[in-house]
């Protein structure tokens, strides 16, 4: 990847002031003195998939997405510690299909959401997907934090049909049926008080 572009941008004094980096400093794609401190610290190989699971369960939205063709960080194991992740909607993501992500027409990944969690598997794309493929990272990126996402939570929710349409009827008629019970044992209660003391025996008896 050619990132001569992007270090001058950040190299520009003037855009380091704005970003507030002061003093201004040297941006290098990749530091490796930074990278071999992360190694080092454990960091490298530590799990950080509670963090995702804790925001699901907050009701912070999520997208992971992969270039299909990235070596470094393949797509299959992404997607796999996604499906694993602790949550009250892990069934229901696990069923969700893989749809198509379609831009400009044409499939450029696939993408399968449920309940505020969505991961897009980019095709041909490798490590750095928005320099392989810049117009559905873009797509990808807006869709992901407009209010109306059809990838929100509150939205994958309101188009999930009622499993069982039949319940709110049977619940309904069971409690009118319980009420109507419950009257009929209170009538009975109060003529049962209204019986004359002589009929008794002959209620005992029988």
């Amino acid at each position: 990847y050619d990132f001569d572009a992007e270090a001058a941008f950040l190299n520009d004094p003037e855009v380091q002031r704005s970003l507030g980096a002061q003093p201004p400093r040297d941006w290098q794609t990749c530091s490796y003195a930074m990278v071999m401190n992360f190694i080092a610290s454990g960091d490298w190989l530590a799990r950080f998939d509670h963090y995702v699971s804790e925001l699901l369960r907050a009701n912070v939205q999520v997208l992971v997405y992969n270039g299909d063709t990235d070596y470094m960080v393949p797509w299959i194991g992404s997607k796999r510690w996604v499906e694993e992740l602790d949550w009250p909607y892990r069934e229901a993501w696990a069923v969700a299909p893989d749809l198509p992500f379609i831009v400009g027409g044409t499939s450029k990944a696939l993408e399968r959401t449920a309940a505020g969690l969505t991961f897009i598997q980019i095709f041909n794309s490798g490590h750095m997907v928005p320099t392989d493929q810049p117009e559905a990272s873009l797509l990808m990126l807006r869709e992901f934090i407009s209010p109306t996402s059809r990838w929100a939570a509150s939205v994958w929710f309101q188009s999930i049909p009622s499993p069982m349409p039949w319940v709110s009827a049977v619940l309904a008629t069971m409690l009118v049926i319980s009420a109507l019970l419950a009257s009929v044992a209170v009538r009975a209660m109060k003529c049962w008080r209204r019986t004359d003391s002589r009929y008794l025996p002959f209620l005992t008896a029988s």
